[in-house]
């Protein structure tokens, strides 16, 4: 018998006789910590795949963080609860704030695939049956010459069915060259549609709203703060450690490396499949809710552009924030001294107003 409790979007700890388990991601893609080793699962479509994530013994580190933690054998149920409560937190956070290290492999010239044609060997099956039919078990001289029949009609249908597909290959082919030169070209329809599709299962929302020449407009749309997970573990000074509620603080400082990591991930990805793009302009933006209105809006947190070279230069910087600001010719946004976002002021930029009022929510 067993219950489960949901720590945080895409976080939840399940408890059973055999201890605490705790899954984190969506589910497709989750990480398993805890009751057995730590693992990370995947099931994509008609696939599955799981690995461990690590053996008896390892340390934790973590950007700022200060101390160690030695996982070993022999740790009481609540010490092991802890632990694997730890490292699922540690895992989300790592998923959020540094997917601008992700890599993405940069889009190539497609190559049509071949549908499989129908062997000889099954071809001459069939053939044999119906050259063979009639003829006598000892009848010796005519089955001989009715198999030689059943092979060369089996190696003139395989011919035939070879040579058609290599027609459709090639058909199929032209299509995607084809498709492949407009992406080159960047063809507005065909970029558009090969961002929105990268973009369609990433961490923070973003639209295509315009492909000019060789530059590309994206909106993306801020993470709530409610991603995050609610507790966080840190090191005490007595080398033990302590997982409790997130501090107001530390949940800024993720939460801003959690927003400008997804930015620069944005663009990394939009280089990587879109590679006759030179530049990709970046609106940031926010859901507001009206209530007067009863509706929801959206509003500007900053805006800039960047270069595929800039972005490749500045891709060595240590912190998200600091990789788009040199990543950019200019980023311009309003952030206080504790790392919030503030909504700016548009009057100067009456296109990204223009365009704010026209999206009601993303």
């Amino acid at each position: 018998m067993g219950f489960g409790v949901r720590l945080a979007p895409g976080v939840r700890i399940g408890v059973s006789s055999r201890g605490v388990r705790t899954s984190v991601g969506p589910r497709v893609a989750r990480v398993h910590v805890g009751a057995g080793r730590t693992a990370i699962s995947t099931g994509v479509g008609p696939f599955s795949y799981s690995t461990s994530l690590g053996g008896g013994s390892g340390s934790w580190s973590s950007g700022s963080r200060t101390g160690s933690y030695q996982t070993s054998y022999g740790l009481t149920q609540t010490q092991a609860n802890k632990q694997a409560e730890a490292e699922a937190i540690e895992a989300r956070i790592k998923e959020l704030t540094q997917a601008h290290k992700v890599e993405f492999a940069l889009a190539e010239s497609p190559i049509a695939e071949r549908d499989e044609v129908r062997s000889v060997r099954s071809l001459y099956g069939s053939q044999k049956k119906i050259e063979l039919a009639g003829l006598g078990f000892f009848k010796f001289a005519e089955r001989k010459e009715a198999r030689l029949r059943a092979q060369a009609k089996a190696d003139a249908a395989h011919a035939k069915l070879v040579a058609e597909e290599d027609v459709a290959q090639a058909s199929r082919q032209t299509l995607l060259d084809e498709d492949w030169k407009l992406l080159l070209n960047n063809d507005a329809e065909t970029v558009m549609a090969t961002l929105t599709d990268a973009f369609g299962d990433n961490e923070a929302k973003a639209a295509v709203i315009g492909v000019e020449g060789a530059k590309a407009s994206v909106l993306v749309l801020a993470p709530d703060l409610s991603v995050l997970p609610e507790r966080d573990w840190s090191i005490t000074t007595a080398g033990n450690l302590s997982v409790k509620k997130m501090t107001a603080r530390d949940r800024n400082n993720y939460y801003f490396d959690l927003v400008f990591s997804q930015l620069v991930a944005t663009l990394n990805e939009g280089f990587a499949v879109a590679p006759g793009l030179d530049h990709i302009s970046l609106v940031l933006v926010r859901n507001k809710a009206n209530e007067k209105l009863g509706k929801v809006s959206l509003e500007c947190l900053g805006f800039g552009t960047s270069s595929r070279g800039g972005l490749a230069k500045a891709l060595v910087e240590p912190t998200p924030f600091s990789v788009l600001m040199n990543a950019t010719d200019f980023w311009d946004n309003d952030i206080d001294d504790n790392l919030k976002m503030k909504a700016m002021n548009l009057k100067n930029q009456p296109e990204i107003a223009a365009l704010l009022e026209q999206v009601e929510e993303l």
